[in-house]
């Protein structure tokens, strides 16, 4: 019988890689869009405040 060690237990596989490549760049894109999202409605509420207490509104 064989016995590995058991730090090898925990490494990846090329396949395991693969595998997981199409589901990082999905959370990537989701990342991508929600900072985007946020800082679209940071400048919205930054530019309410601004005008609100400028009297422009």
């Amino acid at each position: 019988m064989i016995t590995l060690d058991p730090e090898l237990e925990d490494l990846a596989t090329k396949r395991d890689l693969k595998e997981l490549q199409p589901k990082i760049a999905e959370n990537k894109t989701e990342l991508i869009r929600w900072v985007v999202t946020v800082g679209l409605l940071q400048i919205t509420v930054i530019a309410g405040l601004v005008f609100r207490l400028t009297g422009k509104i």
